[in-house]
């Protein structure tokens, strides 16, 4: 590729050639989907459209879903509604239901590709390598459906029950393994089939397959002598059929034949029935598309396009209702038509032997309705688009470096300026002379290249020059030259690119060493450099795009590597826009502005339009028809509306409104929803219900777009909220979506077209969780109202619980204290009356001794029993052991404490109060009645129990006392009241054991 970067190269000699090319648009290349596009394998044998627009495309090893842009494959792997075998080999749609022939029977699938049913054909001549093989699959105008297997026919009911099996051919491998070729299914129900042995015929009144010559058949005799594979009906009444050099159109309705001869022999055709009155051949001048019409005096045949897929192995073609061919070939699926008709190209040719490189456009020029073509080293073309027509100019000899054309300008009349690669030249196209300029210019003029050239509104004109020689200026109206060299004084860069004028008369540069700008300033007659704010000029640098706005006071221009430069002259300020804006990476080789204010860019992979005031980018890649890449020169024509692009000996036009208008809305499908990650299937009808931790939710769809589909964007919203990008790819996706009803809708635009109308999508719904619904906020109110009536129990209980200690402390302080204070009371005013001295007086005194040291006792007592810093057992064990051994060892009685760690063991102030008391009444009865001389006390804590023993050997009890005052009874009453077992073991001189059994209870 020549780059403006090195212009320095010398001017010879110059002459003129002159050649007429008429403008025959080369062919544009098909696309191909392959392996590596998804497809399951390269050998497709048949293709179908369904009624939603989707492509089914059956291969020797699977399944194919294709939508435009995606392809989904379907294949044999053992699951639940899987294919029974990969190898597909025909296929059939009906009844909203997809039929496709296997290598193990018929399998139904529903419309997602969900097999439900196979139906086996099992042969009456097994052959071990082809059994349960169905080679096809079809359906006649009665309803019923017909199978192929490698030795018979099967008539099939609309159930796929057999109705009957006709025997074509004992051995099935004798004709290739296959056993029927073509069908003819007419509108009356009557069909045809051609059988290795020849054609046969079949109607309801028939006795199994018949001959042609035999019955009712005979009409259909003119078959016999067809070619194999090649006939079918075409529109319903003409039954087509094609020879080595002919075409033959028999009309069922008038029983005549008509004949048209193909310009080209072959020896082998097959036949494709499409939509309507429309078939394509196959011979060997490749694939070729026909149209049966009527002119009022017969059938007329009109051939279309031709010549497509020379030397393929085509397996079928079909029509899409986009207008797109697609054909089923051994090497993948091929795609013919669509939007590869909106461009219209020229091929510029060369002299004999140059090179191709020769060829690459640095500039595209119009003067008029004329164009004008700079070439890397085949001087120039000048182009008619009205007529096709291109006439090629030779500013010098062969190998010339004055054939290497920068940039025109019109001088007047039928005259332009041409800036080649060694200097300024003249043409005159009139008498396509050329020359020198006949002016007083500067003699380097005519050794470097002229690198830019532009006349300014007071007809000046600027003139980069290569080699780092500046920049040099015309005034047309004194005919002087003047120099501004390369330097601080003159010219601030090396190589001048582009030059333009604003609005308001300033001339602004781009220059190949850096992205920053020039600006002639008129009142200090001096260049100056423009900074670009955000931009670093130092790694930046233009490239050759250039475009001057005057309407928007803007300058855009290419740059490398960052992309596309808007500088706003009004403010100074700039923006950036690169590959995170939408852009093709690579450099930008021209830019033009269209008559809406969208921008064309010649790209490194085709021509992008960009909208600046939306951020819409929109490429045109081969794809889409463009016939080469990349595209190096670009003019938009105001009066045409029409874009110019050039690529190496290429010219390319198009209509700008052709090109930017789509509005055939996309249908739009649901095609599979993920929760957590794994496919759910869809409800048959309602909504899909989810629950409370199914919220990261895929959704995918496909929008059917199958003339290009790979540019197709897309929008979604939920319940009618704002709509949020997508981009180009069809899957929406929620991470822990919050529980509620959803409304999801989507809607797809095409490359080049607006979006269309809402689609609803999927409406679903999530649960939340249950400590969010109400129920949960209900039962929540009831437990706490529970718990405060619980609260307020315990309260209650507590506070009766407090009322009946302070009554027993009551009882306790009236009984135990009050009793003793009476009586010593009455001891104290009997001594009192009676005289000093007397001995009853000294002994009250003693019994008051006696009775206040019981009342300290008692108080002890009952002080420990409320004090509940000893509701702890191990603190209350000690006490019950002092006791005891105080009031056994003064009886006289040896005691012996056995005692095991209490532990973290409680017991509240009654329960503490209430052992202490049956403690005690043991202990007293131990020391007042049991004559013992042992005692033993016991302590045992187990894991679920406490026991608590006195244990004598004294005399026992003769029987156990139930009288009222009886201690025993007391002890029962107390541990009854706690829910404690009390026993008393004894026997008459066996002595006594009395044990107390407390539930453990933890510490609260």
């Amino acid at each position: 590729m020549v780059s403006r970067a090195l212009p320095h190269l010398f001017l010879p000699l110059a002459a003129l050639a002159s050649i007429v090319a008429q403008g025959q648009p080369p062919p544009v290349p098909p696309q191909r989907i392959s392996v590596e596009d998804g497809l399951s394998n390269p050998i497709v044998t048949d293709i179908r459209q369904d009624k939603r627009g989707f492509l089914w495309i059956a291969t020797l090893n699977g399944l194919n879903r294709y939508d435009g842009s995606g392809m989904v494959q379907f294949i044999a792997d053992g699951t639940e509604g899987s294919l029974p075998a990969n190898g597909i080999n025909d296929m059939l749609l009906a009844r909203d239901s997809l039929y496709a022939a296997t290598d193990r029977g018929i399998a139904v699938l529903d419309k997602n590709g969900y097999t439900s049913r196979v139906v086996h054909l099992w042969p009456t001549r097994d052959d071990g390598r082809r059994e349960g093989q169905v080679q096809g699959v079809l359906r006649d105008a009665l309803g019923q459906f017909w199978a192929s297997t490698p030795t018979s026919i099967y008539r099939l009911d609309s159930n796929l029950a057999v109705l009957d099996e006709f025997l074509t051919q004992a051995n099935p491998t004798a004709s290739l393994n296959q056993n029927l070729y073509r069908t003819i299914f007419l509108p009356n129900g009557e069909a045809l089939f051609q059988v290795p042995s020849g054609w046969r015929y079949w109607s309801p009144k028939s006795r199994g397959l018949e001959q042609l010559e035999e019955g009712t058949g005979r009409k259909y005799r003119f078959l016999a002598g067809s070619c194999s594979g090649a006939c079918g009906l075409v529109g319903e009444h003409y039954i087509v059929t094609a020879g080595s050099d002919s075409v033959s159109v028999h009309d069922t309705r008038t029983a005549t034949t008509s004949a048209f001869p193909l310009t080209d022999r072959s020896e082998w055709t097959n036949l494709f029935v499409l939509q309507g009155h429309e078939f394509a051949l196959r011979r060997q001048e490749g694939l070729s598309f026909y149209t049966l019409g009527d002119d009022g005096h017969g059938v007329v045949l009109q051939p279309g396009l031709g010549g497509q897929l020379r030397g393929t192995n085509v397996n079928g073609v079909v029509q899409d209702d986009e207008g797109n061919y697609w054909v089923a070939t051994s090497d993948g699926l091929v795609k013919i038509g669509g939007g590869n008709q909106l461009f219209h190209n020229l091929q510029l040719h060369k002299r004999p032997g140059a090179y191709e490189d020769n060829m690459e456009v640095i500039e595209l020029f119009a003067q008029g309705p004329r164009l004008f073509i700079g070439t890397a080293g085949e001087g120039l073309f000048q182009v008619d688009p009205l007529t096709g027509k291109a006439q090629h100019h030779f500013p010098g000899p062969a190998a010339s470096m004055v054939n290497i054309v920068w940039n025109f300008r019109t001088a007047g009349g039928d005259t332009l300026w041409v800036g080649t690669q060694q200097g300024l030249m003249y043409c005159a196209l009139g008498t396509h002379r050329f020359g020198r300029l006949r002016l007083k210019y500067p003699e380097v003029m005519d050794s470097v290249a002229i690198t830019a050239l532009h006349e300014d509104s007071r007809h000046r004109v600027w003139i980069g020059l290569g080699r780092v020689k500046g920049v040099t200026l015309y005034d047309a109206a004194t005919g002087n030259f003047r120099m501004f060299p390369y330097g601080p004084e003159g010219y601030p860069f090396p190589y001048p690119l582009h030059a333009g004028e604003d609005a308001g008369g300033h001339v602004w540069f781009i220059s190949i060493a850096t992205g920053n700008l020039v600006k002639w300033d008129d009142r200090a007659e001096r260049f100056r450099v423009v900074e670009v704010p955000g931009l670093d000029a130092t790694v930046n640098q233009a490239h050759g795009s250039f475009l001057l706005d005057r309407e928007r006071d803007e300058i855009w221009y290419g740059i490398v590597p960052s992309g596309l430069v808007c500088y706003r002259i009004g403010d100074g300020s700039s923006r950036m826009y690169g590959t995170k804006a939408g852009l093709p990476p690579g450099r930008i080789h021209g830019i033009a502005k269209d008559g809406q204010g969208r921008l064309w860019l010649c790209t490194g992979q085709g021509i992008t339009c960009f909208e600046p005031a939306t951020g819409i980018v929109v490429d045109f890649t081969p794809v889409d028809g463009l016939a080469a890449s990349p595209y190096t020169a670009l003019h938009y024509d105001r009066s045409t509306n029409r874009i110019y692009a050039c690529a190496t000996g290429l010219l390319t036009w198009f209509n700008v409104p052709e090109q930017l208008t789509d509005d055939r809305p996309m249908r739009t499908w649901l095609t599979g929803v993920d929760v957590n990650g794994r496919p759910v299937r869809l409800p048959d009808n309602g909504p899909l219900s989810l629950g409370p931790n199914e919220g990261n939710i895929t959704v995918k769809f496909s929008a059917i777009n199958l003339t290009d589909g790979n540019g197709s964007h897309y929008q979604y919203r939920l319940n009618g909220g704002d709509w949020i990008d997508l981009g180009k790819q069809p899957v929406v996706r929620f991470a822990s979506i919050n529980a509620g009803k959803y409304g999801l809708e989507v809607r797809a635009a095409r490359k080049l077209g607006q979006y269309g109308p809402a689609c609803s999508l999927l409406d679903f719904s999530v649960r939340p969780r249950f400590t969010s619904t109400s129920w949960f906020y209900l039962l929540s109110l009831v437990v706490v109202l529970l718990l405060v009536w619980a609260w307020y129990r315990y309260r209650l209980r507590n506070i009766r619980k407090l009322e009946a200690m302070r009554a027993q402390i009551s009882r306790d302080l009236h009984d135990e204290i009050g009793s003793r204070l009476t009586n010593i009371n009455m001891m104290s005013q009997v001594i009192r009356q009676v005289p000093a001295g007397e001995g009853i007086g000294l002994g009250l005194l003693g019994r008051i001794q006696e009775e206040s040291e019981e009342i300290t006792q008692s108080m002890r007592e009952i002080i420990w029993s409320v004090d509940p810093a000893h509701d702890h057992l191990e603190l209350a064990l000690p006490r019950l052991l002092a006791f005891a051994t105080q009031l056994l060892e003064a009886a006289g009685m040896e005691v012996r404490a056995e005692m095991d760690d209490a532990g973290n063991a409680e017991l509240d102030m009654a329960a503490r109060r209430d052992l202490f008391l049956i403690f005690k009444e043991a202990v007293n009865n131990a020391a007042k009645h049991s004559w013992a001389r042992n005692v033993v006390l016991r302590f045992k804590n187990g894991k679920k129990v406490m026991q608590l023993e006195v244990e004598d050997d004294g005399a026992g009890m003769p029987s156990m006392p139930t009288g009222p005052g009886g201690g025993l009874r007391y002890m029962r009453e107390r541990a009854a009241r706690h829910g404690w077992d009390l026993t008393v073991e004894s026997r008459p001189g066996s002595g006594t054991m009395v044990r107390l059994t407390i539930p453990t209870r933890k510490p609260t």
